[in-house]
C-alpha cells in the first residue's frame, strides 16, 4: 500500500492535489483480512456460502450505522454486489490516520482535508496537497 502511495505521489505535480481512500485500522481488520483471504482462495460454492452469511451481519451493520435500508442507494453498486466487494476484496490494507499523514508529510504533501469513515472499519478519506519545492537555498 505504501509504495502504490510512493508511487502515486512521484506522479502529482508541484502544488497538485492527491486524493486517498485507505480503510481505518480497527480491532476486526486482521479477521477482515483473514475472511478476505479465505473468500478468494474458496471454490465457487465456497464463495457463495461467504456472501449467504455476510450478507445478513453487513446488512446489519450497514442499518445499525446510517439507521437506513442499505438496499435504497442512490449511486454505486446494488447492495448485493456491495457485499460481494466488500467480502472478496483482496488484497487488502489499512492504517491508521497518523501513519497515511506522516507518510505524505515526509513526501512532500500536507493535508487539506480529511473526512472520517461513516462506519469503524470504513475508509478514511484524504486530500493533500504538495508542497513547493524550494529554490536556492
Amino acid at each position: 500500500m505504501f509504495q502504490a502511495i510512493r508511487n502515486s505521489a512521484a506522479l502529482v505535480s508541484e502544488q497538485g492535489y492527491l486524493v486517498l481512500a485507505i480503510y481505518q485500522t480497527h480491532w476486526s481488520s486482521p479477521v477482515w483480512k483473514w475472511v478476505k483471504f479465505l473468500y478468494n482462495k474458496s471454490p465457487a460454492i465456497g464463495r457463495r456460502l461467504f456472501i449467504w452469511l455476510f450478507y445478513p451481519l453487513i446488512y446489519l451493520a450497514k442499518w445499525i450505522v446510517s439507521r437506513e435500508n442499505p438496499e435504497n442507494k442512490n449511486r454505486g453498486m446494488d447492495f448485493y454486489h456491495d457485499v460481494i466487494d466488500w467480502v472478496g476484496g483482496y488484497p487488502y490494507e489499512y492504517a491508521q490516520r497518523a501513519e497515511i499523514t506522516g507518510y505524505l508529510k515526509e513526501l512532500g504533501f500536507d493535508l487539506i482535508r480529511f473526512f472520517p469513515p461513516v462506519a469503524p472499519t470504513g475508509c478514511m478519506e484524504f486530500v493533500f496537497r504538495k508542497r513547493p519545492a524550494i529554490v536556492g537555498i
